[in-house]
């Protein structure tokens, strides 16, 4: 079983050289980041505390962040995270009648991010819950087996890094367009995980993972092995992005991914109409 301790405490030694690397990383864009001033939403579900979650924002860069109770005002941000505090059915339930909204945001590009429940709802199903989920995503999240690993996953673990392989390069950048799943960048990692090194260490705590369906399986950009279990950790589909960890727990590794959103942010320019809720 790979979940572990921090590795700020008995892994620090093991992990030194992986984690000084991310941070030299971090330090270096710290300058281009100063100036990051993006506007970002959380929704609250009603079910918790967001206030690491919003300090973890702001420290990084954002210096407006707004909790809101509905989508209707997407069109004065410029990305918006689901958290992952909460519960499937209640959290999909507050969404209610503002999915419509939700969903023209994700079409006129707006950045969102989704930790943990809130990557989970954007999939078809949960086992958590009887509601349907978003269906931003194909796919069903399940319980992890408790029969094989401990169930909450709860600590530190590491994730891997992929890169989807294909044919050609050409065929990559072919099959992205025609998908809309823009993930590769120049050393082919997704957006969300520039400059993170593989084997990073990153905070877990959860009870169900995700499974995509077979034509969204090329979304994972990261998975994380718990026991004899492969789970997907990071995923990317064109302007949404999902982590089954807790960036705001997760060290300078989780602040790098804050950092990358962030900037994600700043380079979108669409702008969602308020009176269209599909």
């Amino acid at each position: 079983m790979r979940t572990s301790s921090p590795p700020t405490l008995s892994n620090k030694n093991k992990n030194k050289s992986n984690n000084n690397d991310n941070d030299q990383n971090i330090g270096a864009n710290n300058a281009a980041l100063t100036d990051v001033t993006p506007r970002i939403a959380i929704f609250d579900y009603g079910a918790g505390n967001l206030f690491s979650l919003k300090a973890a924002l702001e420290r990084n860069g954002s210096r407006d962040v707004s909790v809101i109770q509905d989508m209707k005002s997407l069109s004065n941000y410029d990305g918006l995270v689901l958290p992952g505090v909460g519960n499937f059915d209640p959290a999909v339930k507050s969404i209610g009648k503002d999915k419509g909204f939700l969903i023209s945001a994700i079409d006129c590009k707006i950045p969102v991010l989704g930790i943990c429940l809130g990557m989970e709802m954007l999939f078809n199903a949960s086992e958590e819950g009887r509601m349907e989920g978003l269906k931003v995503i194909d796919g069903q999240v399940r319980l992890l087996d408790k029969k094989r690993v401990k169930v909450p996953h709860m600590g530190w673990n590491n994730i891997q890094l992929v890169r989807h392989k294909t044919n050609s390069e050409n065929s990559i950048k072919k099959r992205n367009h025609v998908s809309g799943n823009n993930n590769d960048t120049s050393d082919g990692r997704g957006r969300l995980l520039r400059n993170i090194k593989d084997n990073s260490w990153v905070y877990f705590v959860h009870s169900y993972r995700i499974f995509p369906g077979r034509k969204s399986r090329q979304i994972v950009v990261a998975n994380t092995r718990y026991g004899d279990n492969i789970i997907p950790a990071v995923i990317e589909k064109g302007n949404i992005f999902g982590t089954q960890f807790h960036p705001e727990k997760s060290g300078p590794v989780g602040s790098q991914i804050i950092r990358n959103f962030l900037e994600i942010c700043m380079s979108n320019t669409a702008v969602v109409n308020p009176t269209e809720n599909k």
